[in-house]
């Protein structure tokens, strides 16, 4: 093993300072560290010796986690867009292939792929890949977040880490649960004493804000409705209020069926001139209802009329209108309740994202098994790692020197006595990257801070030790035996030396 590397013969152009046009202080960490050139065209890091290094070694590490839990990944190489998924239609042929999982890294995502001979098989799969990932970040001291999604395409979870530069927009509790506005929380229906429906004019009042103004109460009293066009038929979508459709949860709900908004034509002719006073109570046959829980088991609240300028007071689930056809569907917002209090905005970076079933796989219709019993339909759960997301939250913590290939960076102007620690810390194992580059000690230690690994300045005789908390400590050759045996044992421990 080589344990002198010497960064002027190394492609690791360690500057210290956050590249131009790059905002996110947590990959400004990576490039300032030599492990990728920032890109602005692309918005993206271009992985150099160190990064590619990194990435390496994320990978091994995951795919070693997964093989302690029972599930033994295979390394595969597509070189197609459908990437393990080529392979499964062509090996998975009998249901003794089964279960199966497979690993591909393409650029800076690892994919995994696995297929199971039935839905919960494959869900149980997933959730052990889950928890691997999950404690193989525990493990780098990245403290991430479960956070579960209704996208468009299916049920999703993910695991992130709240990031002032993250790419998503989300919530936080205050204990720190991370939430995103289509993850899975329903608010709660207006309740009150129930009272007599009736119909009230309300003139010039199209809008909840105009109608809660001219009614004197709050937006979570009504109840809105929102009408969209799904495979040629009208549906009406109900929820409270102050509420958001969500377009992730109503895709989902409409069972990934294209949609859109009714437009005036289409309105006009299954409902009349009702525009902004559309209610569910009375609709035709031909409409169909979905109710948000926002909506169900609501009292005493106002809805549309059906009637141009008028709404229903006094209107209630069950007794005025009802559907057997419910779902969430509306964003998770800020203020909303959780059992760890209200929600707070927030922005987070996704580091991993496990389908328990994967909607693209799972139309495959090659993906089957054959046996005596006849064809067993396969069933495929997916999940990506994002690796520039996970050494961007490394750095984050302080943790990337687990991800750098050293001990310890060694900046001298001394030849004697540098060749002298140089001989104590190679002997024992030590790796030292050397800046040897022409420029005064002081620019090279800064330049190499990123890494987060100790400094060790040699100079005029003298040694110093500079630990990343920013510490330092006056080092003797007597001393470096056993500070090697500290290094080489902990080195995600500095500051304890």
């Amino acid at each position: 093993m080589e344990y002198v590397r010497f960064l002027s013969r190394e492609l690791f152009p360690l500057t210290g300072k956050r590249p131009a046009k790059l905002h996110d202080p947590d990959l400004a960490t990576l490039a300032a560290a030599g492990f990728g050139l920032w890109n602005p065209n692309a918005g993206a890091l271009m992985l150099l010796p160190l990064g590619l290094g990194a990435a390496d070694d994320v990978c091994r590490s995951f795919l070693q986690g997964l093989e302690r839990t029972g599930l033994q990944p295979f390394p595969v190489q597509s070189l197609s867009e459908r990437g393990p998924l080529e392979f499964a239609v062509r090996l998975l042929k009998r249901p003794g292939d089964l279960p199966r999982l497979f690993a591909e890294r393409t650029n800076d995502r690892l994919t995994l792929q696995g297929f199971a001979e039935d839905a919960g098989s494959a869900a149980d799969m997933a959730s052990c890949a889950l928890r691997a990932l999950g404690q193989t970040l525990a493990a780098w001291g990245i403290n991430v977040r479960r956070v579960e999604r209704l996208t468009d395409d299916g049920f999703a979870v993910d695991l992130g880490v709240p990031a002032d530069a993250g790419e998503e927009d989300g919530l936080i509790s205050p204990t720190g649960s991370l939430y995103a506005p289509d993850s899975p929380l329903a608010a709660e229906p207006w309740q009150e004493a129930s009272e007599e429906a009736q119909d009230l004019a309300t003139p010039n009042c199209s809008t909840i804000d105009e109608l809660a103004a001219f009614l004197s109460i709050s937006p979570k009293r009504t109840v809105k409705s929102m009408c969209y066009t799904v495979g040629g038929k009208l549906a009406v979508v109900i929820c409270r209020g102050d509420r958001q459709i969500d377009a992730s949860k109503l895709k989902a709900a409409f069972g990934g069926a294209p949609f859109a908004p009714a437009s005036d034509v289409e309105l006009r002719a299954a409902l009349g001139e009702t525009a902004g006073y559309i209610g569910p109570a009375g609709l035709p046959d031909a409409v169909r209802l979905l109710a948000d829980f926002s909506a169900c088991e609501c009292r005493n609240v106002v809805i549309g009329a059906n009637r141009k300028g008028y709404h229903r007071t006094g209107a209630e689930w069950g007794r005025d209108f009802k559907t057997d056809w419910t779902a969430d569907v509306t964003s998770v917002q800020i203020g909303d309740e959780t059992p760890d209090g209200p929600l707070s905005a927030c922005r987070w970076r996704r580091l991993v994202r496990v389908r328990p079933i994967d909607p693209a796989a799972a139309g495959e219709p090659s993906l089957v098994t054959s046996s005596a019993q006849g064809k067993r339909r396969i069933f495929p759960w997916r999940a990506d790692v994002r690796l520039m997301s996970v050494l961007a939250s490394a750095a984050a913590c302080g943790k990337l020197a687990r991800f750098v290939p050293f001990d310890l960076v060694l900046v001298s102007d001394d030849d004697v006595a540098r060749t002298q620690f140089v001989s104590v810390l190679t002997e024992q194992n030590v790796r030292i990257l050397e800046d040897d580059r022409p420029s005064p000690l002081t620019a090279r230690a800064a330049s190499c801070s990123p890494l987060g690994l100790p400094i060790l300045t040699v100079s005029g005789g003298e040694a110093e030790l500079t630990f990343p908390d920013g510490t330092r400590r006056p080092i003797g050759l007597t001393e470096i035996s056993d500070l090697a045996d500290l290094l080489a044992n902990s080195r995600n421990q500095f500051s304890s030396l």
